[in-house]
């Protein structure tokens, strides 16, 4: 596994890891929403954003990544990282 798969690994494991406090808080999610992956922001302000790569819709099956900056994504920097996949 590369040094990049690793960091999307441990950061896609935090948002699993918050998704169970947040049930465990205030009960289950929205099953027609699904976590994809995590990416580097694609956005032209280098921005982090949800991204939903197959558009948006509430019928089931909606996929959404989640895309960080480019500071936490090429140092692979885990705090940076981590506050921005909580943060979208």
């Amino acid at each position: 596994m590369t040094e990049q798969e690793q960091y999307v690994s441990y950061l896609r494991s935090k948002a699993v890891q918050y998704l169970r406090w947040l049930e465990a808080l205030f009960g289950p999610r929205d099953p027609r929403f699904d976590l994809g992956t995590i990416r580097l922001s694609t956005h032209e302000c280098d921005v982090p954003q949800t991204h939903f790569p197959n558009n948006f819709h509430t019928d089931g099956g909606c996929t959404a990544d989640i895309h960080i900056s480019s500071v936490p994504w090429k140092g692979r920097l885990p705090g940076q990282g981590i506050w921005q996949v909580a943060h979208e």
